[in-house]
């Protein structure tokens, strides 16, 4: 099924996209989230999710970028 979906983006304003995604991934995923978010708020979830994980992925690749720095006490 194709769900239509609006972002807003920061630069150029509203974009309409059409996502599709099987019906059974959604039924699926929707198990773990509120019954009352449909499923634009579930695909913004996940997109901010993958964009979170990306973005952690890429800090921890540089962790080995700066050996001179000294240890920071926790």
């Amino acid at each position: 099924m194709a769900y239509r979906y609006k972002i807003t983006h920061f630069k150029t304003g509203v974009l309409a996209m059409i996502v599709n995604v099987d019906d059974e991934l959604i039924r699926d995923a929707m198990k773990y989230f509120d019954p009352q978010l449909s499923p634009s708020d579930l695909i913004n979830e996940a997109i901010t999710t993958l964009v979170r994980l990306q973005a952690t992925k890429k800090l921890v690749a540089l962790g080995g970028m700066t050996p001179e720095m000294k240890d920071i006490p926790r």
